[in-house]
């Protein structure tokens, strides 16, 4: 905040009973912090005050060292409290360093040499005394687990020359002890208590030491990641009981694109030569998906094994993701691959799109066809910055350079980049998560430049063989351009498993085994391909007879579709829209699902909440019939004269024909039979949605997870079991908040109207709605649970039911008048400490209040605590 001075904060929760934890971290130069956790300070012990506080010193990177009073105090029966104050003890005096040193122009390369010269030479003699105020609060979350909040202000002297690397490196290393206590006692726990969110943590771990030491070849990849499984208690215990685990990951972490191999022995009977070829197998798979998750589920599946292993022992699942967004991020087939294709295909459409142009300027009667061109290409820029706009409209700094990049064509391939990354939305700034942005962002191309630019470049070389074979190489790219972005929707959006797990009635039609969804997504593009055509073959021959028949056809073909959701009472769309936007974003969301439908028949659209079933089934084989019908309409009743001879015509229309029946029935028969009828369901988005919150678990048993999604769709889907709905939440509330179930998210519980809530539950809600429309204060007070609990300013959206009784039992000795003895205003404990309060709050014109319990040595209460943690605009100032 001034140059000198830097903040910092980390959190992390460790698998170990909080008192296990203070141990740790008390004992202050323990063999486990120099050997263990590599810590590398000079730590020593200077004078031991009682059992509660100490004197300590530290010796820091960059001829830097600190000298604190350490003190630990439990606050309540779950909440410890250790905290770090300068000391002024007599025993080490301070000397500065020179100034030439300090202040050098390698000021960047500062820690990194004075590391070296420690190791080599030892420690400095003559260091800069630093300014050091630490808090750590443990917090116990159950027997088990230890939530540890590390705050740290960090400063030097006045007068004393500094880096701001060496600053900045020095509080990253001391706010590092939280992840560095996760990591000590992570290493000695059993496999059995192992959880899945644990897997991720050890994939980080493994990518890290990988990141670190691995060569060219990658040949020593086994070796590194047996020093990990080394280090780990439950690793070693898993590399005993399954000896081919270490060979597996090794193979699996590497780049290098091997064919899939076919292996279907059972888990208990693998190799280690096996368990190579089935980790070789894996880059294959991620290099046919997107995404690291889709890639990942399909390897799983095409081995029995894999899908055993991952059910006994979730965590290993959880680690592979974690290597396997790795390889995608390095593998220049991976992300640079994906990237590469969005970007190539975005250029190339592009180009022809503008040769056409030129060619069409070339002659003064094609003039409007040129305008035609360039009008579509503003209008696919337009929504697609207005796409921008929407995304992010809480962080305007990040709207330029998107635009930037939708100006110069690079949005696909920088939202291709984001999916590829496993980049994951920001909550507080995205509207859409990465993968929907990108659909978007597609859908949008489609529906404003390629498919309209297809049916204009058709209508002219129909009508005048304008453009000639430069004509036809552009309608042929533009329509595979459109085919491959449908069998990519429609593949990722099976695939994502994310969909199969929350619509598992109409996701995993793809099969598991590489050859058959190799078979599937082939076929898929093909059909794809056939239907664009016949449908811009089709629109194009009604312009060519009159641009007022297309028109009147398209009309009357909308009005219908319209017509049949009405009827069906399924004309508001599934987004829980409200108010006059509910109607906006209906009508548009229907008409534009409705083009991509009839011009490319993605398979995703026969949801419910979409085009449903049937319709969709209808309409692929109607636009078969379709183009038939216009050609024998314009061409032998009407009989309008055409560029192609009509022998040429029918043979082209009827070899798309070939092509659609051929292809179609190829993917109807290779994806898996059980998800068959969806593509002619019947069913209505409206009665989906009911039926999904009746729906019981695979066992029969209740699923609260899926039955609460029910409050991500509209409320006008599901109006006619409103009061089942109501009763159902109220029942089962306050069990979801005391468990803090991960699926109860924020966003979900604010779609929950507040009326479903009574009593001190609606007003959680309404605190809930206040909170996310304002930024929090929070000061280190706050933050380490010294003052009472307040509702609207809680860092916790979803608190446990321990923590509202902890805040209800506050309140209440508050409306009592409390202890004499547990009531200390900031002025009583600045007098207690002996030390002066620099808040600025001593003058009467504040007092607040800490609840805390009696305590034995008043010099325990730091007045850092009262530092102010966080400042807005408008309330206390950094100083303050």
């Amino acid at each position: 905040d001034d140059g000198k001075t830097l903040w910092g904060k980390s959190t992390s929760v460790v698998k170990s009973g909080i008192e296990e934890v203070l141990a740790f971290v008390w004992d202050y130069t323990s063999y486990a912090f120099k050997h263990e956790i590599k810590d590398g300070y000079d730590r020593k012990v200077i004078d031991e005050l009682n059992s509660h506080s100490m004197v300590v010193y530290k010796g820091l990177d960059g001829s830097l060292e600190t000298l604190d009073t350490m003190i630990w105090k439990y606050f309540d029966a779950d909440n410890i409290v250790i905290s770090f104050t300068p000391s002024d003890h007599s025993s080490i005096n301070s000397r500065p360093r020179r100034k030439s040193l300090l202040n050098s122009a390698a000021g960047g390369l500062i820690v990194g040499v004075s590391r070296g010269i420690t190791a080599v030479m030892g420690p400095p003699s003559v260091r800069v005394r630093a300014h050091q105020f630490k808090m750590l609060k443990l917090t116990r979350l159950s027997s088990t687990e230890t939530k540890v909040v590390c705050l740290t202000k960090f400063s030097l002297p006045e007068g004393i020359p500094h880096s701001s690397a060496l600053l900045r490196e020095t509080v990253l290393e001391s706010i590092m002890i939280s992840a560095k206590l996760r990591l000590y006692f992570a290493r000695r726990r059993n496999l059995d208590s192992i959880l899945s969110e644990d897997g991720q943590a050890i994939g980080h771990w493994i990518c890290d030491n990988l990141q670190a030491k691995e060569d060219f070849w990658q040949s020593n990849n086994e070796k590194l990641i047996e020093s990990v499984y080394v280090s780990f208690r439950c690793l070693r215990q898993l590399s005993v009981q399954y000896p081919y685990i270490v060979p597996l990951l090794a193979e699996a972490s590497k780049t290098r694109l091997k064919g899939v191999a076919e292996v279907d022995t059972s888990l208990t009977r693998l190799t280690p030569f096996e368990a190579r070829c089935i980790g070789a197998s894996l880059s294959s798979s991620l290099r046919a998906r997107k995404t690291a998750e889709s890639g990942l589920d399909q390897w799983r599946l095409n081995y029995p094994s894999m899908v055993e292993l991952c059910e006994r022992h979730p965590f290993i699942e959880q680690s592979l993701l974690i290597i396997s967004k790795r390889v995608l991020k390095n593998a220049i087939w991976g992300l640079q691959w994906r990237v590469g294709i969005g970007a190539a295909l975005s250029l190339v459409d592009i180009t022809t799109d503008a040769f056409m142009v030129s060619v069409y300027f070339g002659s003064e009667e094609n003039w409007s066809l040129a305008y035609l061109n360039i009008g579509m290409v503003s209008v696919n820029l337009t929504l697609q910055a207005a796409l921008v706009i929407y995304q992010h409209q809480k962080k305007p700094h990040v709207i330029w350079r998107e635009l930037l990049a939708v100006l110069l064509a690079a949005k696909p391939a920088l939202d291709a980049h984001r999916v590829a990354s496993g980049k994951e939305r920001d909550e507080d700034g995205e509207v859409l998560t990465p993968l929907m942005e990108l659909t978007a962002d597609k859908i949008a191309e489609l529906v404003a430049e390629a498919v309209p630019a297809a049916i204009l470049q058709t209508y002219a070389y129909i009508e005048q063989g304008s453009g000639g074979r430069a004509a036809l190489f552009s309608i042929l790219v533009s329509s595979c351009a459109t085919a491959y972005v449908s069998t990519i929707i429609s593949f990722d959006f099976d695939c994502n498993p994310v969909s199969r797990s929350s619509f598992p009635e109409y996701y995993g039609y793809v099969p598991d085994s590489s050859s058959s969804r190799s078979i599937t997504f082939g076929s898929m593009f093909l059909y794809f391909f056939s239907t664009t055509l016949c449908r811009v073959t089709g629109t194009a021959l009604l312009l060519v007879k009159s641009p007022r028949l297309m028109v009147g056809f398209m009309a009357f073909d909308m009005i219908l579709f319209f017509m049949y959701k009405a009827i069906r009472r399924d004309l508001t769309h599934w987004v829980p829209a409200e108010g006059v936007v509910k109607f906006i974003e209906t009508f548009f969301a229907r008409f534009f699902l409705k083009v991509v439908n009839d011009y490319t028949g993605i398979a995703h659209l026969r949801h419910p909440h979409e085009m449903g079933g049937i319709y969709w089934l209808v309409t692929i084989f109607s636009t078969q019939v379709f183009v038939w019908a216009a050609f024998i309409y314009v061409v032998k009743v009407q009989e309008t004269a055409t560029f192609l001879d009509e022998t040429y015509f029918i043979f082209y229309l009827a070899f798309l024909n070939f092509i659609f029946v051929v292809a179609f029935a190829t993917f109807f028969v290779s994806i898996k039979a059980e998800y068959r009828h969806t593509f002619s369901s019947v069913i209505s988005g409206c009665a989906y949605t009911r039926a999904m919150f009746k729906q019981k678990g695979k066992k029969g048993n209740d699923n609260p997870e899926r039955r609460m999604q029910i409050f991500t769709v509209n409320k006008a889907h599901w109006t006619g079991i409103r009061k089942k709905v109501k009763t159902y939440v109220r029942r089962h509330w306050r069990e979801w908040r005391e468990k803090e179930l991960p699926w109860l998210t924020d966003e979900l519980v604010l779609n929950i109207p507040k009326d479903f809530m009574a009593g001190e539950d609606a007003r959680f809600l309404e605190s809930l709605s206040g909170t996310k429309k304002r930024k929090r204060r929070s000061s280190m007070g706050k933050i380490v649970g010294l003052e009472q609990w307040n509702r609207r300013q809680s860092n916790f959206l979803i608190p446990s039911m321990k923590q509202r009784s902890f805040r209800e039992k506050n309140e209440q000795a508050e409306k009592e008048g409390g202890d004499d003895d547990s009531q200390w205003s900031l002025e009583e404990i600045s007098t207690a400490s002996g030390q002066e309060v620099r808040s600025g709050v001593t003058d009467g014109t504040r007092r607040e209040s800490f609840k805390v319990s009696p305590i034995q040595d008043p010099r325990s209460i730091s007045h850092s605590i009262i530092e102010e943690w966080e400042a807005e605009e408008g309330s206390l100032s950094c100083e303050e």
